[in-house]
């Protein structure tokens, strides 16, 4: 399993890297950014930082709710959610479009990777 995680995350940074236009790619992976990033750091820390040197971007702003209700607390499950996510984002939205998570307490948020989004429980105005 470790093998296969080592190659898709390599495979990902390296399209990032080849690809990248300044927009911040990593944006389209939505709340998965939550349990990705974790995962890209652990297997390939080095491609990971030359990513960020691209895009003068440090990751560091973490919201533990988004990945609390994410992750299946299985790496590989896990990276191949995001990629999934990330797939079927890249064509339809922009890297600066909000993502719209479900927290595990039925609380809808707005949830942006890498950036802080402040959200109050969004409850219907009567």
């Amino acid at each position: 399993m470790e093998k296969k995680i080592k190659e898709l995350t390599k495979k990902l940074l390296s399209i990032w890297i080849n690809n990248e236009t300044g927009e911040g790619l990593f944006r389209f992976t939505g709340g998965y950014w939550e349990v990705l990033q974790p995962i890209l750091k652990k297997y390939q820390p080095e491609l990971l930082k030359t990513y960020e040197n691209l895009i003068c971007e440090e990751f560091t702003i973490f919201n533990p709710e988004v990945r609390d209700a994410i992750t299946t607390n299985n790496e590989l499950k896990d990276l191949e959610n995001a990629l999934n996510y990330y797939n079927n984002r890249i064509g339809i939205a922009t890297a600066f479009t909000t993502h719209t998570i479900e927290l595990k307490n039925d609380v809808v948020i707005e949830y942006m990777p890498n950036r802080f989004v402040e959200y109050d429980n969004y409850e219907e105005e009567e």
